[in-house]
C-alpha cells in the first residue's frame, strides 16, 4: 500500500520507528507522516481477521505483545504500547490493532457510509475533483485549458466528445483511425 498515514504523539515519551532503514520520529505531542506499512509495523494491521483456522488477529496481537516486552501480563500491554493515534489526511482517525486488538477488523480503505458504494456517487465525485483539477490547470495556464473533456456543474455524466462516426475522440492523435472506422 502506497498511501501515507500522520501519526500524532498523545503519550508522554518520543517514539523513533524504524522502517526501511529510515528513521521515524515522533516527539512527544508531536506528529510524524509515515508509510502506512510502517504504522501496521508499529501498531498492528487493523484490517487482520481471526476466520477460521487462520488466527491472523491472535497473531499480529502476540507480535505486537513480544515487541513491547509484555510476555506474561497482558493487562500490561496499553501502557507497554506507544500512545500514538493514526490518522488518514482526509481526517479518518483509524483504530489501529494495538489500540483494538479483539475487536472487529476495521476497513481502513473503504467507508462506513452506504452511498461510499454507490456508482453515481462515485462519479459526482471524480467529476467534482475533474473540475478542480480543470480549474487549476486554467488558473496555471492563465485562460481556459482545452482537454477534449466537458463536465458540466451539476452533472453527474461527463460529455465525452466522439468523432464523425460516433467514436469516442480522447487522447488521439490527429489522423488516427477511430475503432469505429477500423471495424
Amino acid at each position: 500500500m502506497n498511501e501515507s498515514v500522520r501519526l500524532v504523539n498523545k503519550g508522554d515519551t518520543p517514539f523513533t520507528g524504524k522502517y526501511n532503514n529510515q528513521e521515524y520520529p515522533v516527539p512527544v505531542k508531536g506528529e510524524c507522516v509515515v508509510p502506512w506499512d510502517a504504522a501496521c509495523l508499529w501498531l498492528g494491521d487493523p484490517r487482520a481477521a481471526d476466520v477460521g483456522q487462520n488466527r491472523a488477529r491472535i497473531g499480529e496481537y502476540e507480535r505486537l505483545c513480544v515487541k513491547f516486552g509484555v510476555y506474561e501480563k497482558a493487562d500490561e500491554f496499553d501502557s507497554m504500547r506507544p500512545q500514538l493515534e493514526v490518522f488518514r489526511f482526509n481526517g479518518q482517525r483509524v483504530t489501529m490493532l494495538a489500540e483494538d486488538p479483539f475487536g472487529p477488523p476495521v476497513d481502513v480503505f473503504g467507508s462506513d457510509d452506504p452511498a461510499f458504494n454507490d456508482p453515481t456517487v462515485q462519479i459526482s465525485k471524480l467529476t467534482d475533483m475533474v473540475n478542480e483539477l480543470q480549474a487549476q490547470m486554467a488558473k496555471a495556464k492563465g485562460g481556459k485549458v482545452d482537454d477534449g473533456f466537458e463536465i458540466s456543474e451539476g452533472s453527474d455524466e461527463p460529455s465525452i466528445p466522439e468523432d464523425d462516426a460516433g467514436g469516442v475522440k480522447i487522447g488521439a492523435p490527429t489522423g488516427v483511425p477511430s475503432f469505429s472506422q477500423l471495424s
